[in-house]
């Protein structure tokens, strides 16, 4: 009797270890990655070597979120490119729950934070290759979980915080043309995505439902021009612009309450059909 309860115990005191040392590299990759680099406030790690073009654009990365008005100047940053490597995709999959389909994901808290990729990484091309439509430029795409760790520091948990606000500000402000939009430019978007079919973001009575990571799969649409774009992210993005250019909000007061995501998108739509 007490052999197999010495037995079950060291198995479960395995298995916990076992555990525990999957959390920690998850929590500290740097501890099983040998291709690191630092400069400025960031810290970027790999599975493989690191080309030296990341040096540019991470200097690209920090022009495009210091401009931004929760920019914490002495906040580290923590970038790991995992390179399609799967045992850590499965360890991100199942045991943390990380959204690993996307292309690139902010994880932590106040204190730690982690900006993730498995997709492979095109230095020379300064992109991230999601598959053959799909190739988001690395230094918008790094800059816009940058601005997420932001928004942790500056409200700490953000799951309560609609996905819209805190997807959208981020696509905002880490839009590599933000300084080239127009009121033209957006009235286009909007007039192309009432031409989408939008139904993944209406209940059945043709009513807003929130949009939600969740609703991702089921949101991509392809323009005129043959370009993909993820409809949770582009309608994010488009609402901000409409809040920022058209409606002149700042960031407090985009952020409260009164600010609700199906109050804003009848109002850019009927904006629209003033335009």
């Amino acid at each position: 009797m007490k052999k197999t309860i010495r037995i079950v115990f060291y198995s479960i005191l395995a298995i916990v270890l076992i555990l525990g040392f999957f959390v920690l590299i998850s929590v500290f990759p740097e501890l099983t990655m040998k291709n690191k680099i630092e400069h400025k406030n960031y810290i970027v790690c790999s599975t493989t070597p690191i080309d030296k073009r990341m040096y540019e654009i991470l200097d690209s990365v920090d022009n495009i979120v210091s401009k931004c008005e929760i920019y914490q100047p002495n906040l580290k940053h923590r970038i790991f490119f995992y390179n399609e490597n799967k045992l850590y995709k499965l360890i991100h999959e199942k045991l943390i729950k990380a959204p690993t389909f996307t292309p690139m994901y902010h994880l932590g808290n106040s204190k730690v934070q982690n900006i993730v990729t498995f997709r492979p990484i095109d230095y020379k091309n300064n992109c991230l290759i999601q598959d053959e439509n799909q190739k988001p430029n690395l230094t918008q795409i790094i800059s816009h979980e940058i601005i997420h760790t932001f928004q942790v520091k500056a409200h700490g948990d953000t799951k309560n915080i609609p996905f819209w606000k805190i997807e959208g500000y981020a696509e905002y402000w880490s839009d590599l043309d933000r300084n080239k939009i127009t009121l033209e430019a957006i009235d286009l978007k909007i007039e192309m995505l009432k031409h989408q079919d939008l139904s993944w973001m209406q209940d059945k009575n043709g009513e807003f439902i929130s949009i939600g990571l969740e609703q991702i799969n089921k949101s991509y649409f392809q323009d005129s021009t043959g370009t993909w774009h993820t409809g949770t992210y582009f309608v994010a993005h488009l609402m901000a612009q409409y809040v920022f250019e058209i409606k002149e909000l700042d960031y407090d007061k985009f952020m409260s309450e009164d600010i609700k995501q199906n109050d804003i998108l009848v109002e850019m739509f009927k904006w629209s059909e003033t335009q």
